[in-house]
């Protein structure tokens, strides 16, 4: 009877443990994700006008350490951004 109730408790616990995987493997992407992909296929489109639409030849890893190094600029004065480089 010890051995049923443990094997039926040991696999109650493997299927809830499942199931608890699985509902975050499904969970969907909350709205504050989907407004952050919003702006940044905003950042995007603005990148791809520029490379197409700009007179000069831009560098697109500097335009976006720049992009970085601004949005952390205005954070505070602790926080920075440092290339590889720095």
């Amino acid at each position: 009877m010890k051995i049923r109730t443990f094997l039926f408790l040991f696999f109650v616990s493997i299927h809830c443990s499942f199931a608890t995987e699985s509902k975050d493997l499904v969970e969907q992407p909350n709205l504050a994700d989907e407004k952050t992909f919003k702006k940044l296929e905003t950042f995007s489109k603005v990148l791809g006008y520029l490379e197409q639409n700009y007179i000069d030849r831009l560098d697109n890893e500097i335009l976006i350490e720049q992009a970085i190094k601004g949005m952390v600029q205005n954070l505070d004065p602790h926080t920075v951004y440092l290339t590889k480089d720095e």
